[in-house]
């Protein structure tokens, strides 16, 4: 999930574009036009934004007295307040509005930053006020609602980071608090926003834009099913949204079936020299052995464990590990087989023997290791290829997931530059890079899309996206610049639910889904629908709110 144009653009010198975009967004959707008719501004919601942190110092995020619309933040990264007393959790620390208010008025640093610029990004679409820009134009979709945040990653690692405390720089070098992949705190989380929300008495949606493509992408996953648990049917005003995935169609998801006795060898094409992982998920009744060719040499067969292995050779490593053993911790006792590929460029394979069979059915993906993700467009599966694209939290059955597509192809710089982006799609048409479905269970998997491809938004001022001096819109007492991606089409999504909740707090997660796919837009971009690509369509926020406050 990505800001627009941080890799590799195409820059072309222009005529002078509109200068528009967030207000752009909402006019086309029907925000600006629903908020008119029915009066709403999400004053009476909670939105949580469970990501990177915030810039809680910039305009969007406070009020006209100067003080933090912020109710509370959980930093997930930094327990050193996990024994504090108002922390029922045991893990993480939690900061008041009162903390960040103290600090806020004497002009001091609110105890939570955001490094990278995604979470303030997030928000800024979601639920920013727009304050800082020229006559609030870049305010966001639910501008009045209150905030919960919380930190579960510490983006961007230390070389790339400048003008930070020490204190800041001691947290971004612990990786053992890099959490976000840490179930137990994901969950907490979840729990926490909610707990926070009853609080004041208020419907909430969360927010959580992460995740690597892959995993079982099932909708069994403990991760999936913490989703599911916590905004289920007849949960009244509880909903969850999350973006598809940034990683298009690719090559890079591949499918099939195991015979007993047989072999499916995957054939990969590496081109990276970075890391890249093949993760392979399978039913747990089955039992695969698996070979592993590099450039350099061949290993195994080596057969299946009962519990879980790993082997570690010169160009790769191999993890092949039980339900009870890997992260995910699967719903039907999934088994995982991960084999990191750390060798130099070239043709590799991996090949699935089936020892035992009683489904001989696997799903795997191919991805950058985490923490260098630069590496993934260019490797590929060369054989066996199937669509989707998801990340597996987006495969949770009661998640709301966003697609994106293009809002704009040009704009005006803040240096005054007129600029472009080509070959990623035309106006109004799907960003090449929006993840797909289907699940591995035969679901849609998207939801709908909304229109976020070069739409602006709040910069947290000292964080990475704001050093993408091109991608700077406006500087009228605070930053605002250009976002992009099914980040930002979930952060709009999320808006849009914000205000359906006020309409109408009584909407469980189940309902808000189905009217915003029964409202969805399609045309000649989207084609028949539903489909894996688009879900129902294009997201129609005013037929959606109009619709969810005539709900009983």
């Amino acid at each position: 999930m990505r800001i627009a144009c941080l890799f590799v653009p195409v820059l072309l010198l222009l005529g002078t574009p509109p200068a528009d975009a967030l207000d752009r967004a909402r006019a086309l959707v029907g925000v600006d036009r629903a908020r008119a008719e029915f009066g709403l501004t999400g004053r009476r919601v909670v939105v949580g934004i469970i990501d990177r942190g915030i810039d809680a110092t910039h305009p969007a995020f406070r009020k006209p007295d100067g003080s933090s619309r912020i109710l509370a933040v959980l930093d997930l990264t930094d327990d050193t307040g996990a024994k504090a007393e108002g922390n029922p959790w045991g893990v993480g620390t939690i900061h008041r509005k009162t903390a960040i208010d103290r600090a806020l008025k004497f002009g001091q640093k609110p105890p939570i930053v955001d490094l990278e610029g995604r979470g303030t990004a997030s928000a800024g679409i979601a639920c920013g006020n727009g304050r800082g820009s020229k006559e609030a134009m870049h305010r966001g979709i639910a501008p009045d609602a209150h905030l919960l945040v919380v930190r579960l990653k510490l983006d961007p690692p230390p070389e790339q980071v400048t003008k930070i405390s020490a204190e800041d720089e001691r947290k971004i070098t612990d990786k053992g608090k890099d959490v976000w992949f840490d179930l137990r705190r994901l969950r907490v989380a979840l729990h926490f926003c909610v707990a926070e929300a009853k609080l004041i008495d208020r419907p909430l949606v969360m927010l959580m834009n992460f995740g690597q493509m892959g995993g079982p992408t099932d909708g069994g996953s403990k991760l999936c099913r913490v989703i599911d648990e916590v905004v289920g049917p007849k949960i009244p005003g509880r909903v969850f949204v999350t973006g598809s995935s940034d990683k298009g169609d690719r090559k890079n998801r591949a499918a099939g079936r195991v015979t007993q006795g047989g072999s499916v060898t995957l054939p990969i094409e590496k081109e990276s020299h970075g890391e890249v992982i093949v993760d392979i998920w399978y039913p747990g009744a089955d039992r695969f052995d698996v070979s592993v060719k590099t450039p350099k040499d061949s290993a195994g067969p080596f057969k299946a464990p009962k519990t879980g292995g790993s082997v570690y050779g010169n160009w790769f490593q191999y993890y092949h590990l039980a339900s009870s053993r890997n992260q995910v911790l699967t719903l039907g006792g999934k088994r995982q087989i991960r084999v990191d590929l750390i060798g130099q460029p070239g043709k590799y394979s991996v090949t699935l023997h089936g020892r035992k069979v009683t489904s001989g059915r696997f799903d795997a993906f191919l991805g950058p290791n985490p923490e260098n993700p630069m590496s993934e467009p260019f490797n590929k599966f060369l054989a066996h290829t199937t669509p989707g694209s998801l990340w597996d939290g987006a495969s949770a059955k009661h998640a709301i997931v966003a697609g994106c597509y293009i809002l704009r192809t040009d704009w005006k710089s803040l240096a005054g530059r007129s600029l472009a982006q080509m070959g990623e799609g035309k106006k109004g048409a799907i960003w090449l890079g929006s993840g797909t479905g289907p699940t591995a269970d035969g679901r849609p998997g998207v939801t709908l899309c909304a229109p976020a491809d070069r739409i602006v938004t709040a910069y947290a001022p000292t964080g990475e996206w704001a050093k993408a001096r091109r991608n700077l819109i406006s500087n009228d007492g605070a930053i605002y610049g250009l976002s992009s991606g099914t980040t930002a089409a979930a952060a709009l999504t999320t808006g849009v639910v914000a205000l359906m909740l006020e309409a109408n707090p009584t909407l469980d997660a189940p309902t808000i889904k189905r009217i915003l796919q029964e409202t969805a837009r399609k045309d000649a971009n989207t084609g028949n629908v539903p489909n894996p690509v688009w879900g129902h369509g294009k997201i129609d926020a005013y037929a959606a709110i109009a619709r969810a406050a005539t709900v009983k």
